[in-house]
């Protein structure tokens, strides 16, 4: 009965936060492992150990992670956007765009304003603001040349006062690749 393991899968994933902000992810992943093999339905473990790749920069690896979230939680607005994320470092761009769109869509859709809903322990309720998925899929835009879609979300970060300086430098940037470079540097 000692040699009997009796942690549960929530242990295994409070140990494993613990060594996240330690910043040691790869141990951190480790028993991210063994809180799936105690609960596979535990999506919270899924989604740090997704997190914790990403950081370690495989995002391939990350990207199936969220994969299992979206099969056991078609509608996580979190997976979708960091899965969007992880594509967009790969330089799919039109699979990130994607991805982001099934994250507003997981919101209610583009008119729709939903407050940001933090997650809670038991990994229900994972949400993202409006403002931080159009500024993701604004970035990705610019990158596949449709610079029109870029700016309307750009401009909505902007207008939402969302991570001002960087959808300011976005503007900016769409702005001179339309060759209108008086208002870029502006």
């Amino acid at each position: 009965v000692s040699s009997c393991n009796s942690k549960s899968a929530k242990t295994y994933f409070t140990e494993a936060t613990k060594l996240d902000e330690q910043n040691k992810l790869p141990e951190a992943i480790k028993l991210l492992d063994k809180s799936i093999e105690k609960a596979s339905n535990y999506l919270p473990a899924y989604i740090n150990r997704a997190v914790d790749k990403t950081m370690l920069g495989d995002y391939k690896e990350a990207i199936q992670d969220y994969d299992i979230v979206l099969r056991k939680d078609s509608k996580n607005t979190l997976a979708f956007l960091n899965r969007g994320k992880n594509k967009h470092r790969l330089l799919n761009y039109r699979g990130a765009i994607d991805d982001f769109q099934k994250a507003i869509n997981s919101k209610g859709g583009e008119g729709v304003r939903i407050e940001f809903i933090p997650h809670n322990s038991d990994g229900k309720g994972y949400d993202c603001s409006m403002e931080e998925i159009k500024l993701e899929r604004g970035v990705s835009f610019y990158f596949i040349g449709d610079l029109n879609k870029s700016f309307n979300d750009i401009e909505y970060c902007i207008k939402n006062n969302f991570e001002r300086k960087i959808a300011l430098y976005w503007r900016g940037m769409i702005y001179i690749k339309k060759k209108k470079k008086d208002l870029g540097c502006k």
